[in-house]
């Protein structure tokens, strides 16, 4: 699962991945901010670093979510390719 979140502290985003992890999924954050509560419970995180968060509806942080999602299709992608079809990562990961 993904859950992703300027903050990393938005409430429903975070009960969202804590039910999906409950659930068996692993977890994946996207997130502004070093260290928030959905990185630091999640599997592996990437974080966006597209600066401080000025007002409600920030453009850059935005596009920074949407530019880290598609560089995450692009890293499965290619650990797919190289993987067997029963084969998957177990590691966690920091970004």
């Amino acid at each position: 699962m993904i859950g992703v979140s300027q903050s990393g502290e938005t409430i429903d985003t975070i009960q969202a991945t804590r039910e999906a992890q409950r659930r068996g999924a692993h977890v994946v954050a996207i997130s502004n901010i070093v260290d928030s509560s959905m990185a630091r419970e999640a599997d592996a995180v990437i974080y966006t670093r597209a600066g401080l968060e000025v007002s409600v509806a920030s453009t850059k942080a935005f596009v920074a979510q949407v530019a880290a999602l598609e560089l995450l299709g692009v890293a499965t992608r290619a650990t797919t390719r190289h993987a067997g079809p029963n084969q998957r990562s177990t590691g966690s990961s920091r970004v």
